[in-house]
């Protein structure tokens, strides 16, 4: 799907990169451990997550399709 991965550049590159993109990936990756740990996430009903790939649309940048997610608190052990 992806033609030149180098078309993707969000934090831009080279000498003008963004000087805060290590600081939000760790960020980005934190959040993710503070929400894996504490909850369990399942897709929603009638879903398996294909439907974000097959929704998917080509715009300027791509806009996957909806993602219907349950999160449930995970018990103490």
């Amino acid at each position: 799907m992806v033609i030149d991965k180098r078309g993707y550049a969000p934090f831009s590159m080279g000498r003008y990169s963004c000087v805060g993109q290590m600081l939000a990936m760790r960020n980005v990756s934190h959040l993710a451990a503070l929400l894996i740990s504490k909850y369990t996430v399942e897709f929603g009903p009638d879903d398996n997550g294909t439907r974000r790939v097959r929704d998917m649309e080509d715009n300027f940048t791509m806009n996957p399709g909806r993602l219907d997610l349950i999160f449930k608190i995970r018990k103490a052990e």
